[in-house]
């Protein structure tokens, strides 16, 4: 009987310590200080593959903490992959790059300027920022590989362990591939969604956010909270974000204060009185600029990646994003999100009403671009 019990007790272990590391494991990352701590700690541990695609890796102290590494595990024979936006580094030079594929690091470029069939597409770009180290530790979310994130901006990331990440792997390959790239995993087949975070990839082929947004507004029963750095939707989504509103669900918005672009501030704001006549509460984030891509929904969905509430983001760029289902991270992000309006400043319908016919101007100059905004 004992051995009996000993042979259950050894099984049960099993199969608890199974579940325990197929379940994901997540950290949200508010400070962009965190972020450089535990990648730089993560790349370094590298053992068997590298992955990175991001919109913005400068020739900065933070980006060439990142790049040292590199260049360090691609000397030990470990594969380095890299993919990086090349319209957004037009103006910085090219030696950066080049010296980490001196050192052995794969680097494509998504706009190749090299390529005239590729001018074709020099609208389309590549928002995404990912990691994935030994297939088994993942990173997305609205930091790019620059000061500003580490430093100086606040921004939302996530750090992820568990199934998800080969869906992170499968969206980074399908993209390394389509550039040109070689060595990925032979045959790669999309993975089964997890129950608790969902990869989502979109592109212009695919406005699958849009479709989302939809959804979730259209069946929010409590409340609805945005946190984005430019908010210029399309129609479809203000008209969904109103009707939500009238049928009373709590819609909020957090937008910057401090804009990195001069014109995004007022292509914001030039959505602001139609949101506010209808019931939906708006927010500017006053200490410093906010580059935060955030929403959550009723206590049980939180979406975060690098999709902007923007016609760009939604219909022109290539996004990916964590969808994130359980109870306890969404809780506690409408927690973070609800004190975060102690640092912000509310939006009142009379101030919105009040601006200058100057600013008027802007902002419907500015709304004949939105669709590239």
């Amino acid at each position: 009987m004992a051995k009996k019990s000993s042979i259950l007790l050894c099984w049960l272990l099993l199969v608890l310590g199974s579940l325990a590391n197929a379940a994901p494991k997540l950290e949200v990352i508010h400070s962009g200080e965190r972020k450089w701590e535990l990648l730089l700690a993560d790349l370094e541990q590298a053992r068997s593959s590298i992955c990175l695609e991001y919109y913005h890796f400068a020739d900065d102290e933070s980006g060439r903490a990142v790049r040292d590494v590199l260049v360090r595990k691609a000397a030990e024979g470990i594969p380095v992959r890299l993919i990086v936006e090349n319209v957004v580094h037009g103006l910085m030079p090219k030696r950066f790059f080049t010296e980490m594929e001196k050192a052995g690091i794969e680097v494509r470029f998504f706009t190749d300027f090299k390529r005239w069939d590729a001018l074709s597409g020099i609208d389309l770009r590549d928002h995404r920022k990912i990691v994935v180290i030994d297939s088994r530790i993942g990173y997305l979310g609205g930091m790019n590989l620059t000061d500003d994130y580490r430093y100086h901006w606040r921004d939302t990331h996530l750090r992820i362990e568990g199934p998800p990440v080969a869906q992170l792997e499968y969206v980074f390959y399908r993209m390394w591939t389509a550039l040109g790239g070689t060595g990925a995993p032979a045959g790669p087949q999309a993975p089964a969604p997890d129950d608790e975070i969902e990869i989502v990839a979109g592109g212009p082929a695919y406005p699958i956010f849009v479709k989302r947004y939809l959804e979730a507004l259209q069946t929010a029963r409590d409340y609805a909270y945005f946190e984005t750095p430019y908010f210029c939707p399309p129609d479809t989504l203000v008209s969904a974000l109103k009707a939500a509103a009238a049928r009373g669900i709590d819609v909020r918005i957090i937008v910057p204060e401090k804009a990195d672009h001069d014109f995004m501030r007022i292509a914001n704001q030039s959505f602001f009185p139609e949101l506010l006549e209808a019931g939906i509460r708006i927010y500017e984030y006053l200490p410093r600029f906010d580059h935060s891509k955030v929403f959550i929904c009723d206590d049980v969905q939180c979406w975060i990646g690098s999709v902007n509430f923007d016609n760009r983001s939604l219909y022109l760029d290539y996004e990916v994003c964590a969808f994130i289902r359980d109870t306890a991270t969404t809780v506690d992000e409408k927690a973070c999100f609800l004190d975060l309006l102690k640092e912000c400043r509310e939006v009142s319908a009379d101030e919105a009403a009040r601006r200058s016919k100057d600013n008027r101007f802007r902002e419907r100059f500015l709304r004949l671009f939105k669709s590239q905004l």
